[in-house]
């Protein structure tokens, strides 16, 4: 079986868009299509203040 490891930020909300904090990874469930995946690890980036994030890709032709 190949595993791959993905990193992600993202926002908890509850319905009413009100942040859920001190979220735990036994309290949340990642799935892709209809498969469960497993969490590793779960880490609070921000409470008091928004986080802004770039992302920069990068393509290198070989010669």
């Amino acid at each position: 079986m190949k595993h791959i490891i993905i990193f992600f930020v993202f926002k908890a909300e509850t319905r009413k868009g009100e942040p859920v904090w001190n979220l735990t990874k036994e309290k949340m469930a990642v799935k892709e299509n209809i498969q469960l995946c497993q969490v590793v690890s779960l880490a609070q980036i921000s409470k008091y203040k928004p986080i802004n994030l770039g992302i920069i890709e990068e393509t290198c032709e070989q010669k």
